[in-house]
């Protein structure tokens, strides 16, 4: 196969992977989070960033101290980068010469959703770590009622407006898809949900579709400082003869946090192409999320 048609279908894959990984690794801009610039070493320790979930209380001036500063909001939390997971496949030139855009688009974008969903269900593998928000038993997410209990619940924790996520699992999701005042709004104008199953705000929550929740858990209701998320692309394995490596961008240009790497198994006989991501979390306050479980949810 001709070397320039390897390089078109090659942007066609990674076209493919970018965009499956960029829509779902999305929800993790829910949490206090550094999307780092530059590549890591496995077990690197980097520092995040966060804001302290409520302000001091503010002081009365006094013209004999001045201005006083508190303590600051802004703290750092170390990260321990010892997560690397990658999706690889090999292609003999056999394979390369049986694929078109489509089809290499198309294992492009399940390579990258499935890299971007593993490092999610591992991220949110800690939800144990946080406070449970049992509804009544009677309360079926069909009705506003468990939604005004848990936003009552939000504000009393001073999470802020503006800061609440709702990551929901596709039974809560589509429960409150079909709550009455959702449709409502539907026919008031907003038809992002009847037109495409898209949840916008939702009682000043924002709303994510994610399915890799433990078994156990429906949902999670989360604030910036739930978690810390640190998570960049590896520093290139040294032994061997690369032909690329390319860092992925989202549709809008932004660099994303997953690589391409390819290189010629001579062994093999067969092209070998790897995506992958390294990173490391913590949880920062466990009273920053809610466990939506089971009980919750009348399914």
């Amino acid at each position: 196969m001709a070397g320039s048609n390897v390089a078109n279908l090659t942007n066609y894959f990674i076209a493919g992977a970018a965009e499956a990984f960029s829509y779902r690794i999305a929800p993790l801009a829910s949490f206090t989070n550094a999307f780092l610039a530059d590549g890591c070493k496995q077990n690197d320790i980097v520092r995040v960033p966060f804001v302290t979930a409520s302000a001091a209380s503010s002081p009365s001036f006094a013209h004999a101290t001045g201005y006083v500063s508190p303590d600051s909001y802004v703290n750092g939390v170390a990260i321990t980068m010892a997560s690397w997971k990658y999706q690889e496949w090999d292609g003999t030139d056999s394979d390369l010469a049986h694929l078109n855009p489509d089809s290499i688009t198309a294992l492009g974008r399940k390579l990258g959703n499935k890299l971007a969903y593993d490092v999610i269900t591992d991220i949110l593998s800690t939800t144990s770590s946080f406070t449970n928000k049992n509804q009544s038993s009677g309360s079926a997410w069909s009705t506003v009622t468990p939604m005004i209990a848990l936003g009552a619940a939000a504000s009393n924790n001073r999470w802020t407006q503006g800061d609440r996520t709702i990551l929901a699992g596709p039974d809560l999701y589509w429960k409150i898809a079909g709550n009455t005042t959702t449709l409502i709004a539907n026919a008031l104008g907003n038809a992002s949900v009847v037109q495409n199953g898209v949840l916008q705000n939702y009682y000043g929550f924002k709303v994510y579709e994610i399915d890799s929740l433990p078994s156990t858990v429906k949902g999670l209701a989360v604030t910036s400082d739930a978690l810390a998320v640190a998570i960049s692309v590896p520093t290139p394995q040294a032994g061997h003869d690369l032909l690329e490596v390319r860092r992925l961008q989202a549709p809008d240009g932004t660099d994303l946090p997953i690589q391409y790497v390819r290189y010629y198994n001579r062994d093999k006989r067969k092209m070998v192409n790897v995506f992958e991501t390294i990173y490391g979390s913590t949880v920062l306050n466990t009273a920053g999320a809610f466990n939506l479980t089971v009980s919750d949810i009348n399914v």
